[in-house]
């Protein structure tokens, strides 16, 4: 065998005990990673996804056949386990201390959400036929909600502002700035909203589901006046006889003189065929 024979030999002999080195090392390493990148931690009960339900009255980790869902949500930190810091009890979902929520989805109605400390929720979701949501605020607390969103035949996307004016949120020791719900005790136990000229509102405590829409005509001062624009938007809540009253209390809480009535208000009233009787 030639010298250049043997020196290439020796070469390839040698490229094959690397790789083959190579090969047992990266095998004994796969051997042992699984067991520290999927290790669930035992303590919390939960893979580290941050992932949790609210069925039935409780916080589940994972949403159990068979239950009723009220809400869905997901930590912004996903390996917090979503107990240690949250609770549930008479239909209300419980922040503990301030929280990071990157989701929360609203899939049963009249629930709340009560806050503690500086919390953030990048995101606030109500379900199909899902009316409102009701945030409830503690002395100091605040809430930034980055994006609230509904579903009505097709996902839309608000300010909060206007969630509240459609009363689609509802605010306890609340008020409104931007993105952020800030404490504010008011003993009425419910949150003025400004109101502005040209605006549909309902009256104070009300949605445009439960009430008549009025849109506002006239501002001055603590009064003005408003337009009848039409009755509730759920047909259930249509009645026999409807009745057009001389004034309403606006959510900015105060009097407005009905002195309108919109073209067409009943025309296209869901219920209409239920009205026999109109009283101005």
């Amino acid at each position: 065998m030639s010298e250049r024979k043997k020196s290439n030999n020796k070469m390839i002999k040698r490229i094959l005990s690397g790789v083959m080195a190579f090969a047992i090392a990266l095998s004994m390493c796969m051997v042992a990673m699984p067991t520290r990148v999927l290790a669930i931690d035992d303590s919390i009960g939960l893979e580290p996804t941050g992932q949790f339900w609210v069925a039935d009255g409780k916080i589940e980790s994972s949403l159990p056949a068979g239950t009723t869902e009220y809400m869905d949500g997901l930590m912004a930190d996903k390996t917090i386990d979503p107990k240690t810091v949250l609770d549930y009890a008479d239909s209300t979902l419980i922040f503990k201390s301030a929280v990071n929520i990157a989701h929360i989805g609203i899939a049963k109605n009249d629930q709340s959400i009560s806050v503690s400390g500086a919390s953030t929720l990048d995101d606030l979701f109500l379900y199909e036929n899902i009316s409102n949501i009701t945030v409830k605020m503690s002395a100091s607390s605040t809430l930034t909600i980055k994006q609230f969103r509904r579903w009505d035949g097709s996902e839309k996307t608000m300010s909060l502002e206007d969630a509240y004016k459609g009363g689609f949120l509802k605010l306890e020791n609340g008020k409104i700035e931007g993105n952020k719900i800030v404490y504010k005790k008011d003993e009425s136990g419910d949150t003025p909203s400004e109101v502005k000229v040209d605006e549909e509102v309902s009256e104070k405590g009300k949605t445009a589901a439960e009430a008549p829409t009025y849109k506002v005509t006239k501002k001055d001062g603590n009064t003005g006046e408003i337009t009848y624009e039409k009755p509730a938007t759920d047909a259930a809540n249509v009645k026999e006889t409807e009745e057009i009253p001389s004034e309403v209390v606006l959510p900015d809480g105060n009097t407005y003189k009905v002195t309108k009535v919109a073209k067409r208000a009943f025309a296209d009233a869901p219920g209409k065929e239920k009205i026999k009787e109109i009283k101005v």
